[in-house]
């Protein structure tokens, strides 16, 4: 019998089993077997650079994604995780190389806080726009209240001490942190020497 031959293939966003905040372990971008590969048959892993492989015969497929605010769309998510803004279901996406679960109505983003953490040095260190000065939060926020989509516990809410000025939502338990359309880029655009250095030590 003469193996496949190895093929890249762009195959469409469909419902899966996999969802960036089903588990604690599988916020590891590869935990969950997806899709059946195009060319064998046999199940796919979704990578952490957001495409598909196959350890069988080698191919690799492309989710049909679309990008919006910087935000990559790969496809439906778990459909029993809701945002815990506006309730909507959740869809799996990339920030960079980061996997997030992000909210389409509100656009809001769900994340690890390690993840937040790279994604904020590394656009920072590479950012050429001219800084743009924070505007205060909206002391208001400080007493809302979400839930956290991954274990139902109230979300803490405080300021992030690095730059922005933001209120961050956060669940220690689950180490994630709740991102409101807006914010990131706040973040990123905020006046500070690290921008533009392109260090990423």
């Amino acid at each position: 019998m003469v193996a496949a031959e190895a093929e890249t293939v762009v195959v469409p966003s469909v419902p899966n089993r996999w969802s960036p905040i089903a588990s604690r372990q599988s916020l590891d971008p590869c935990h969950d077997l997806v899709v059946n590969c195009p060319n064998c048959g046999a199940a796919m892993q979704l990578s952490a650079k957001g495409y598909y492989s196959c350890a069988h015969c080698g191919t690799t497929a492309f989710p049909d994604t679309k990008e919006r605010d910087g935000v990559r769309i790969l496809g439906p998510g778990d459909s029993l995780r809701s945002c815990p803004a506006c309730q909507a279901t959740l869809v799996r996406a990339m920030v960079d190389e980061y996997q997030v679960a992000h909210c389409e109505k509100c656009r809001g983003m769900l994340l690890p806080r390690r993840s937040f953490a790279e994604i904020v040095h590394r656009r920072r260190a590479w950012a050429e726009s001219p800084s743009v000065t924070p505007v205060p939060p909206d002391d208001r926020e400080t007493r809302r209240r979400l839930s956290c989509p991954l274990c139902g516990a109230t979300m803490i809410v405080d300021r992030y001490y690095g730059p922005g000025n933001i209120l961050m939502d956060s669940c220690l338990a689950c180490d994630l942190v709740w991102l409101d359309y807006g914010e990131l880029k706040q973040v990123i655009d905020a006046p500070g020497l690290d921008r533009g250095t392109r260090d990423l030590t």
